[in-house]
């Protein structure tokens, strides 16, 4: 073997141990909240399957949590170091391990689909729902919310500083507002009993 060869297969070995980024598929979501993910190689190598934790869109006060399940797709980042301190205690100190672009050091982040399994987003400037149609959540560039749901249940007091608009009917206390009655209505009297 010539020297360019022993070079050129020493800097395939340096390549071929550089993670970086790979699209990747979920097998199994774990108890633990980490995903198995098949790592997408797309070279003569075999696909692997690896542990990572998952990145979500979090900081130390919210969160925006989409459920993971198998067959799920996105990609997995290689961080440029050992992230094993700070996966399991949160240290930010140097942890004696050098090591780079790991397969130990990987991280799944949702969201990279090939073409043919794309969905086809709906308009707005912010838009939450389910692919199934069962569920969108949209604002519009000037502000206005639209929420489809089969029902839509709210745990709280409720303030309306405007006006209140209803297609069907507004019930109440188990009192319609368009189908109730009073008591007690007599001719040119301004009192009435409760609404029925």
């Amino acid at each position: 073997m010539s020297m360019q060869d022993e070079l050129n297969t020493f800097a395939r070995g340096i390549l071929d141990s550089d993670n970086s980024c790979l699209p990747a598929r979920v097998v199994k979501v774990n108890d633990d909240g980490s995903v198995n993910v098949v790592a997408i190689r797309n070279d003569e190598i075999p696909d692997c399957v690896i542990t990572v934790p998952v990145l979500r869109p979090e900081t130390q006060r919210a969160y925006i949590m989409l459920k993971i399940k198998e067959g799920d797709r996105g990609v997995v980042k290689f961080c440029d170091k050992s992230i094993e301190s700070y996966r399991l205690t949160g240290s930010e100190e140097y942890n004696g391990d050098d090591r780079q672009h790991s397969i130990s050091d990987g991280v799944f982040q949702l969201g990279f689909l090939p073409d043919n399994e794309k969905f086809v987003f709906p308009d707005g400037e912010i838009v939450i729902g389910l692919k199934n149609n069962t569920f969108t959540l949209s604002v519009n560039e000037n502000g206005s919310l639209t929420i489809g749901a089969s029902a839509v249940t709210i745990n709280s007091d409720v303030t309306i500083n405007g006006t209140l608009t209803a297609t069907t009917d507004v019930i109440g206390g188990g009192i319609s507002l368009k189908n109730h009655v009073h008591s007690g209505v007599t001719g040119g009297s301004s009192n009435t009993g409760k609404p029925q």
